[in-house]
């Protein structure tokens, strides 16, 4: 089942399925990673046929250093696929890419990894 506004809806076998919001933020403190799963191809009036971002909103993306902004970018982007449409498979490509980068490193829009561990606050 699909998850609106950014809630969790329960699967048939009773297990919760989170949306792309809770994914994003769910390990705290490494920062978001980028909704790009690395297909790259523009074939879609500029949008990426892998997970629908035109090259300007991944430089965009690269650009976000604040956690929450980052979230709400790939909830954004999530959005733009429904509407799009033609974009189911990017979910479980999406979750498993944000498994694979327990460390807080995120992708940049070319591919390569970055640290992205925040630093800490001075007070």
């Amino acid at each position: 089942m699909a998850s609106r506004a950014g809630r969790s809806m329960k699967h048939g076998s009773g297990r919760a399925i989170l949306s792309f919001h809770e994914v994003a933020m769910s390990r705290p403190p490494a920062l978001p990673v980028s909704p790009c799963i690395d297909i790259c191809h523009y074939s879609r009036r500029g949008h990426c046929s892998g997970c629908s971002m035109t090259q300007a909103q991944k430089r965009l993306f690269a650009g976000l250093k604040n956690r929450e902004q980052r979230a709400e970018f790939v909830q954004m982007i999530r959005d733009q696929q429904s509407i799009m449409g033609g974009y189911d498979p990017w979910a479980a490509v999406y979750a498993e890419k944000v498994r694979n980068n327990p460390d807080g490193e995120s992708i940049s829009p070319s591919g390569a990894k970055t640290d992205s561990t925040p630093e800490p606050e001075r007070g």
